[in-house]
């Protein structure tokens, strides 16, 4: 996923999954705030690129990219492929601006993952 600042700067730019449907077992809950939050752009950068969920093709997971809870190393995060499921994704920068999206993320037959605006 990308973001671009048109026309003027986007400072303490967040990311953050509000909602997967069907629901998935985090733990902490909702919402993720994913790594590499708070982060600045400015209008003459071409774009920031996010990544949004990793999957691997020895496993039959995938997990959202965010910090690894240190109790557990981040086990229980791991949610199934084998289900296709909707997130909403809020961007929030600052306190000024706040915009969501809802997505579709699923793993194909050769274990690549899949993201889609719906």
């Amino acid at each position: 996923m990308g973001l671009k600042a048109v026309g003027r700067p986007f400072f303490n730019c967040s990311i953050f999954i509000e909602k997967i449907v069907p629901e998935a077992n985090i733990v902490g809950g909702l919402p993720i705030r994913l790594e590499g939050s708070g982060f600045d752009l400015r209008p003459d950068e071409p774009e920031k690129l996010l990544d949004i969920a990793y999957q691997w093709e020895h496993m039959n997971q995938f997990r959202f990219s965010a910090p690894i809870a240190p109790a557990y190393g981040g086990a229980l995060n791991y949610l199934e492929d084998s289900i296709e499921r909707t997130i909403e994704i809020r961007i929030a920068v600052g306190r000024e601006f706040q915009k969501t999206a809802t997505f579709k993320i699923w793993t194909d037959a050769s274990k690549k993952l899949h993201l889609k605006p719906i």
